[in-house]
C-alpha cells in the first residue's frame, strides 16, 4: 500500500507560514493596510515601522483630517461608521455602509447620531430622519415617530429621541431588554447605548433603563449635564466637569466586560462618549483624554489606536467601536484608530 501523499500537509506548511516575520520586510508593508505579520498592528502603528520613508514624521497612530476649506458644524461615530454635517446642513458619512447606515437622507440635517446597523438625525424642522436596517438587523429602529424633536439618538438596535418638552420616546427593541422603556419623566438629554438607554432628566439627575446585568443602568447620584450610553457601561458629566462612569460588571466564559472603559480621569471636562471598550471625554480646555483598551475580547486586542487622541482644541467629540473623531477648532474633522472600513477618512 502506497503511504497517503503530502501535499495537503505540504500546503497547510504554506498557508500557516505566508506571513511575514516582521511588518515592513518587504516593500509597501508599512502603508498597505494589512497586518502582515498578524501581531494586531499594521503599517506605522507597527513599532516594526519605525524609520521606514512612508512613516516619517508618524505619530505612531493613524490620524485622518477633512479637507481643507470644508467646514463642519457637527461629527457623530458609532460602530464603524462616522458621519457629520457640513455647514449649511448637508450629512456625510463614511465607513461601513453594510446595512446602508452611511446612506444619509438627501435632506439638510440639523443634528445626527450613528450606531452599528442604523443612524439617525434631525431635519432642520426637528423631523426625525433614520436610515440603515438593512439586512437581518432591522428590528423596527428605523421607524422612527412623527412629529417635531429636540434630539434623537441611535443604539444598537433600537433609537431614542427627546422632543421640546422633554418627554422621551424609543422604539426598535426587536430583542427587548427594557431599553425602549423610559422611566416616566422629562428629559433633557437622551443616548441610546446596546441594551440600555439613559437621559439626563430635567432634574437634573441620571436615569437609566434596560439591561441590568453588566450595572449599565445603575446610574449615581448627583447633578449632571451629559450622558452616554454605551455598550457594557454608561459615563455622564457632572455639573462640577468631572466625570464618572458605570458598569463593566462580569464576565462571559472568562472574558471581562472591564477593559478600563469605566476607569474615567480626574479634571474638568465638557462632554463624554462611550463605545464598547473605551470611552473618551472632552475637556473644558479643549483637549481630549480617552480611557480603556485594556486587554482582549476573546483571542483579540481591543486596542487599535482608539484610546490615543491627537493633540490639539476640538469643540465636538464622537467614538465608535475602534475609533474616534472630533471637530477641531477650525471646523475640520480629526479622527484616529482604526480605519479597516474607512471610518477615520472624513471627506
Amino acid at each position: 500500500m502506497h503511504p497517503p501523499p503530502l501535499l495537503p500537509i505540504f500546503v497547510l506548511v504554506l498557508t500557516l507560514t505566508a506571513c511575514s516575520p516582521h511588518e515592513g520586510d518587504e516593500a509597501g508593508e508599512c502603508s498597505d493596510g494589512a497586518d502582515n505579520d498578524r501581531d494586531g498592528l499594521w503599517d506605522c502603528n507597527d513599532p516594526d515601522c519605525s524609520g521606514a520613508p512612508e512613516c516619517a514624521g508618524d505619530t505612531g497612530l493613524d490620524e485622518y483630517i477633512s479637507s481643507a476649506g470644508v467646514t463642519w458644524d457637527a461629527v457623530a461615530g458609532g460602530g464603524v461608521t462616522t458621519c457629520g454635517i457640513q455647514s449649511g446642513g448637508q450629512t456625510w458619512c463614511w465607513g461601513s455602509d453594510e446595512y446602508n447606515q452611511a446612506s444619509p437622507p438627501g435632506s439638510s440635517l440639523g443634528q445626527v447620531s450613528v450606531s452599528f446597523h442604523h443612524s439617525c438625525g434631525l431635519d432642520l424642522d426637528g423631523q426625525i430622519r433614520c436610515w440603515g436596517c438593512g439586512g437581518d438587523y432591522d428590528n423596527g429602529q428605523c421607524d422612527a415617530p412623527e412629529g417635531a424633536w429636540a434630539q434623537a439618538t441611535a443604539g444598537t438596535s433600537h433609537s431614542c429621541a427627546v422632543d421640546a418638552e422633554g418627554v422621551a420616546e424609543c422604539w426598535g427593541c426587536g430583542n427587548d431588554f427594557g431599553q425602549c422603556d423610559p422611566h416616566d419623566d422629562r428629559y433633557s438629554q437622551i443616548s441610546a447605548g446596546s441594551q440600555h438607554s439613559c437621559g439626563v432628566s430635567a432634574s437634573g439627575s441620571v436615569l437609566c433603563w434596560g439591561d441590568e446585568d453588566k450595572g449599565a443602568t445603575d446610574a449615581p447620584e448627583g447633578s449632571w449635564t451629559q450622558v452616554s450610553a454605551g455598550k457594557w457601561h454608561s459615563c455622564a458629566v457632572a455639573a462640577d466637569g468631572s466625570i464618572d462612569c458605570w458598569g463593566c460588571l462580569g464576565d462571559a466564559d472568562g472574558e471581562p466586560f472591564d477593559h478600563g472603559q469605566c476607569q474615567a480621569p480626574a479634571g474638568s471636562f465638557s462632554a463624554v462618549a462611550t463605545a464598547s471598550y473605551h470611552s473618551c471625554g472632552l475637556a473644558t480646555d479643549g483637549s481630549l483624554a480617552c480611557w480603556g483598551c485594556f486587554g482582549q475580547e476573546g483571542d483579540d486586542d481591543v486596542d487599535l489606536g482608539q484610546c490615543s487622541p491627537p493633540a490639539g482644541s476640538f469643540t465636538a467629540l464622537a467614538v465608535g467601536k475602534y475609533h474616534g473623531c472630533a471637530l477641531r477648532d477650525d471646523a475640520r474633522i480629526l479622527c484616529w484608530g482604526n480605519d479597516y472600513f474607512g471610518q477615520i477618512s472624513p471627506p
